[in-house]
């Protein structure tokens, strides 16, 4: 299982934080698991939880950025779910957001 340590830089390439990383074969395809510690545009810990298919297409999406959170699942050939805010936690926005694959993946 692929485990791994990122330094965060900002636009000028100074180190802003860190990412640590996870990944490995599931039983729909792979996953990858991520929290990462940024100080920009303040200190923050944030989530990226992607799973594809053996096809290496988006199964299911998540990121929560402390302040804003985004879940996302297959239909079809398209990803759908909702975004939330802290902010305003009782209203969810529902996203739709379309993919078409041009190419085979992982380029080998």
């Amino acid at each position: 299982m692929p485990v791994g340590r990122y330094t965060v830089m900002d636009g000028e390439g100074n180190r802003v934080g860190t990412e640590e990383f996870r990944c490995a074969p599931g039983p729909m395809g792979w996953r990858y698991f991520s929290e990462i510690e940024t100080n920009l545009p303040e200190p923050h810990r944030e989530i990226v939880d992607l799973a594809v298919d053996a096809s290496y297409r988006p199964v299911r999406t998540r990121i929560d950025t402390g302040a804003h959170e985004i879940h996302l699942t297959a239909e079809g050939g398209r990803l759908a779910g909702f975004r939330a805010s802290r902010l305003a936690p009782r209203r969810l926005h529902r996203s739709v957001l379309g993919w078409a694959f041009r190419r085979s993946w992982p380029p080998c």
